[in-house]
């Protein structure tokens, strides 16, 4: 994960979201051989969910 500065936010998530956020997280930890915060976690979706739809996205003009 880099290390870039971050932002501070306090976020609500409906709980069967958690759980998934928290699988993920375990999942994550599974494939890089070390612990992960939630927020590293989240981090590491959103870098995906970005990665998969920002080619589209631009396509689309949806950027």
């Amino acid at each position: 994960m880099s290390n870039l500065l971050g932002v501070i936010r306090t976020v609500t998530i409906p709980v069967l979201l958690f759980d998934h956020l928290k699988q993920c997280q375990r999942q994550f930890e599974r494939q890089e051989g070390r612990k992960l915060t939630n927020s590293q976690a989240l981090a590491a979706i959103l870098r995906q969910h970005r990665d998969q739809l920002w080619p589209t996205m631009q396509r689309s003009g949806g950027v």
